[in-house]
């Protein structure tokens, strides 16, 4: 499956996404990524849903590196 953004697809926040295993850290895959901040420049803010932190993590990373989880839609 290609990145949303090969696709010609953009991602948007709230959108679902899972990290390409070659891009991703131990442990990576036991979370739920969700779009937290626009697309620029190839590149996206992402979290991890339910952590129950008060201040969730926030990572930006390359679009390249995301797919859209389960096939879900942009937008």
């Amino acid at each position: 499956m290609s990145s949303s953004s090969e696709a010609g697809l953009a991602f948007r926040v709230g959108d679902r996404v899972e990290i390409l295993p070659e891009f991703q850290d131990q442990g990576d895959d036991a979370y739920q990524w969700v779009v937290v901040g626009a697309e620029d420049k190839g590149r996206v803010d992402i979290s991890p849903a339910g952590t129950g932190l008060t201040i969730p993590p926030r990572y930006t990373v390359q679009t390249s590196w995301l797919r859209l989880k389960d096939g879900q839609p942009a937008g």
